[in-house]
């Protein structure tokens, strides 16, 4: 009788299927973010768990994480307001950002290899390769992992997770800043700076090069907020 290898395989696990609670979340977030949902207004939730095909726990559960994230408001027996951040609450954020991303690309030149220059350049290429027609979303995504991956360099969990704490917040302002028409070639230019700084271990340009790109969308956001 042949006996059954209980040893590792070649498969690869599956992931798990999100919850609906996660995926409630994602569906509201991408709509606040490109303003399906308009800042301001007050919405239903029973309303917006018939629009998502849901019952209302998931729905309410994920609002509450959204509320957490600074994305909405509850309101007692009134439903949800999204929220509408203010210009100093663009600035603070902002300004923390600028302090995480610059010391983590100043922590990381113990650590730093070849192959993270190979893997950032595989994450540049996909920004390069978006095209506006395929919708801004899509590209806040890429960007995103681009600064996921420099952020998990640093391998620095209290930095990794601060960030991660305010970067859906990021991607709302960076879908503002990304209403610019050309706002989105002028990102691929600042990040193949970064690259160029980090090829040529120069971690001091690097962190240089990233607190520049930060204050440039963050002029291109309040600028928008201007208009």
């Amino acid at each position: 009788m042949k006996k059954v290898s209980d040893s590792n395989s070649s498969l690869q696990k599956v992931a798990a299927p999100p919850s609906l609670r996660e995926m409630a979340y994602l569906s509201i977030k991408e709509a606040i973010i490109t303003k399906t949902l308009e800042p301001g207004v007050i919405y239903n939730e029973q309303g917006l768990a018939k629009e998502l095909g849901m019952s209302k726990t998931p729905v309410h559960e994920a609002l509450i994480d959204l509320a957490n994230r600074g994305f909405v408001t509850l309101l007692s027996r009134r439903g949800v307001r999204i929220n509408i951040l203010t210009t100093e609450d663009i600035i603070n954020l902002y300004s923390f950002r600028l302090l995480i991303e610059g010391a983590m690309l100043r922590s990381i030149s113990d650590t730093f290899e070849e192959a993270h220059i190979d893997n950032l350049l595989s994450l540049h290429k996909k920004c390069l390769d978006a095209k506006p027609s395929n919708g801004m979303v899509n590209y806040l995504k890429l960007e995103r992992t681009f600064h996921d991956y420099l952020a998990s360099l640093s391998q620095n969990s209290y930095m990794i997770n601060a960030l991660s704490n305010i970067r859906d917040l990021i991607d709302w302002m960076g879908m503002t800043a990304l209403s610019r028409i050309d706002r989105m070639a002028e990102v691929n230019r600042e990040h193949d700076e970064i690259i160029g700084f980090l090829t040529k271990r120069d971690f001091e340009g690097a962190a240089i090069s990233m607190e520049k790109h930060i204050r440039i969308t963050l002029e291109n956001v309040l600028r928008h907020q201007l208009d």
